[in-house]
């Protein structure tokens, strides 16, 4: 399969493509699972109306709470809410505290760091789905 759609479109719960698309495409692992991984992490806890413990916990992260509990149990929480990832074996996560701390992480943490200065947490995790392992590291901007 190959996607080569930019813009979906919703109307009364149908989901239509552009004219001008030929060709849908479902992902599977590990794509999919990296993909739905990024989907949760942007997700406040209680934002998602059918599932209030869905999605990351800011205060657990970034706020008082994250002086109570290391931020690796909030994270390992959400990753296991993650469908396909069975286990996590390991997993690591920090407050991006700087511009050049941003820049030592990569491109896509600078920009986050730039985008949302103090409030990108760095996640590193190593998971286990049905098909193997898959390693992780990503930024988080964790939002107000």
């Amino acid at each position: 399969y190959d996607l080569r759609v930019t813009v979906l479109r919703v109307e009364d719960g149908d989901l239509y493509l552009p004219d001008t698309s030929t060709v849908f495409t479902v992902i599977g692992e590990p794509d999919a699972t990296v993909q739905d991984t990024r989907d949760i992490f942007k997700l406040a806890i209680g934002d998602f109306f059918l599932n209030l413990n869905a999605g990351i916990n800011r205060e657990a992260v970034t706020g008082k709470l994250a002086t109570l509990l290391p931020a690796e149990l909030e994270v390992q929480r959400v990753l296991l809410q993650v469908k396909g990832i069975k286990r996590v074996l390991r997993v690591s996560a920090r407050r991006v505290l700087s511009l050049t701390d941003a820049q030592s992480l990569g491109s896509k943490t600078e920009a986050a760091y730039i985008a949302a200065p103090g409030r990108v947490l760095y996640v590193e995790a190593q998971v286990s789905l049905s098909s193997g392992a898959l390693d992780l590291g990503f930024p988080a901007t964790i939002t107000p």
